[in-house]
């Protein structure tokens, strides 16, 4: 789910590459789903799913744009797709295709999709270009604007589910819905800080915001939140949070430029777990240019999806990158 954050990272890479005469080769991988036994991640290319835990990738863009996917989501039987500019995709019973599911959304200017959550039966995207959340409750047949409540023009940059609530996270705070998005009202809590979130998680009872001041958490829905002191020791130009996962505990943090942090202690104490974590595109200027997107933890192994591909992490071991690959 690309955020003004990512956006505002890639330019910077873009003109930092420019800078030391080399061009970005890299591939952009902005989300993750799980679906029956694959793994589906979408990239800056159209989507690609693996069967042997990230072993092996193949593309299944079957009537899908060939441009950046930027939300994934599972939706009953299906995967659903935001598309940078061609709206949303559905893909059904780990079939070979994509079909559009845009009625309600094809009168838009630009109908690009941010990021796509997912509440009961309900789905709900948000549009990149500040044109707020719309909602389907027949699997994309049709699309309808739920803003009540919400700023003009919010560039909304994650939506997420837990309980009986739907969140939205942007660039002007988190908002809260109760009753599936027929209204929304802000969260402001003296314990969040920073409410420029560039993405939620929830894991469990615990909501996760990823701002460019660190990582919140809250264990009531979002009415009371605290900061998770994270140590970013190397980053000069970017100290942000880009997303985090969480699994018996032990929290998982992906920042801008300093690769992966783990807490195996929910959230007390923090170190970087970036053993393999190599690439030598800005080595020289002392940067570490691979950004941490989106994580998903499947048993022992961990996935980053960044700005240079998919890395894996098992057992502990050291990552290895997984796509491209590297033949």
């Amino acid at each position: 789910m690309p955020s003004l954050l990512s956006i505002k990272r890639f330019l910077l890479l873009a003109a930092l590459s420019c800078l030391y005469g080399r061009a970005l080769e890299a591939q952009q991988v902005w989300s993750f789903v799980e679906s029956s036994n694959y793994i589906f991640a979408g990239t800056d290319s159209g989507v690609v799913r693996s069967s042997d835990n990230g072993s092996s990738w193949q593309a299944v863009n079957q009537g899908l744009p060939h441009e950046d996917i930027f939300a994934l989501a599972e939706s009953g039987n299906s995967i659903v797709a935001g598309t940078n500019s061609h709206g949303v995709y559905l893909f059904t019973n780990n079939g070979e295709s994509w079909t559009a599911v845009n009625n309600g959304l094809d009168n838009l200017y630009v109908p690009s999709i941010s990021t796509i959550c997912t509440h009961g039966t309900s789905v709900f995207a948000a549009i990149l270009t500040g044109e707020g959340i719309y909602r389907t409750t027949d699997t994309g047949a049709s699309w309808f604007a739920v803003n009540n409540g919400l700023p003009a023009e919010y560039n909304i940059h994650s939506i997420v589910s837990t309980g009986a609530a739907v969140f939205a996270g942007g660039a002007e705070g988190v908002f809260r819905s109760t009753n599936n998005g027929e209204s929304w009202s802000q969260i402001l809590d003296p314990g969040l800080t920073d409410s420029t979130t560039a993405a939620l998680i929830v894991s469990g009872n615990k909501l996760y915001a990823c701002t460019s001041n660190g990582l919140f958490v809250s264990s009531d829905e979002g009415s009371k939140w605290h900061l998770i002191e994270i140590n970013l020791q190397r980053s000069t130009l970017d100290r942000s949070i880009g997303t985090c996962a969480e699994q018996g505990g032990s929290l998982y943090v992906g920042t801008t430029f300093d690769g992966v942090f783990l807490s195996p202690n929910d959230g007390k104490s923090c170190s970087p777990i970036n053993d393999g974590w190599t690439d030598g595109l800005f080595r020289n200027a002392g940067l570490d240019a691979i950004a941490v997107q989106t994580l998903l933890l499947r048993g022992e192994t961990i996935f980053a999806g960044t700005s240079k591909g998919i890395f894996r992490r098992i057992n502990g071991e050291s990552w290895e990158k997984v796509y491209p690959s590297q033949n």
